[in-house]
């Protein structure tokens, strides 16, 4: 059994590596889905796709993200106001018994977001908005808004991205819901917002 698991693993990640790895592997989201709870969109790398990211609750993570080592995601807390926190009496996958189990939560993280090293987010942490960056090993215990900088523990405000405006611009491009190879025409004015913006809108009317 153990050498057609290996087998299997084999086959799996040729064929990952066939269609180009994390950034544009089918295979690999569907499998991430299927075994981790964890819905990742195209484009996006990093350590979303490993088992340890989400710890017992369900994540769903946008297009064109970057998510570096050891990020986890900690869906549930022990329980505090019982008489034990013992993962005994609230945990079916290490209880013999019949126990309820407590609430696990979900994640949403948007599109191009970067999320540093050994950041951990916990289930009081519910939405990452679009563009967000979150410095490496803050602890995120609250959502966090999109084009911000945030960093700490806990995780707190250092700076918008952009301004207002230039924020407005952004979300109405809607640009993630392009390829790379689409975007890439537009290479020379990623620096220049107001410009990316508006050829980006353009594309949708041709």
């Amino acid at each position: 059994m153990k050498i057609f698991d290996t087998l299997f693993r084999y086959l799996r990640n040729k064929k990952i590596q066939k269609e180009g790895g994390q950034l544009y592997s089918g295979t690999l989201r569907e499998y991430t889905e299927k075994n981790y709870r964890v819905s990742v969109g195209m484009y996006t790398y990093g350590s979303c796709f490993e088992k340890r990211f989400n710890l017992g609750g369900q994540a769903e993570i946008g297009r064109y993200c970057s998510v570096a080592a050891d990020v986890h995601y900690l869906a549930a807390n022990h329980p505090i106001d019982f008489i034990t926190t013992s993962a005994i009496f609230f945990n079916k996958r290490f209880s013999h018994f019949e126990v309820k189990d407590v609430e696990r939560h979900k994640l949403t993280v948007g599109n191009d977001v970067w999320i540093g090293s050994r950041v951990i987010i916990t289930s009081s942490c519910s939405k990452i908005g679009n563009g967000a960056i979150i410095g490496a090993g803050s602890v995120v215990t609250h959502d966090v808004e999109p084009y911000t900088i945030v960093a700490g523990n806990p995780a707190k405000l250092i700076r918008k991205r952009f301004t207002d405006e230039q924020i407005q611009e952004i979300e109405n491009s809607k640009w993630w819901d392009y390829t790379p190879q689409e975007l890439m025409k537009y290479y020379p004015d990623m620096a220049d917002i107001s410009s990316f913006c508006y050829k980006i809108q353009q594309i949708s009317k041709e």
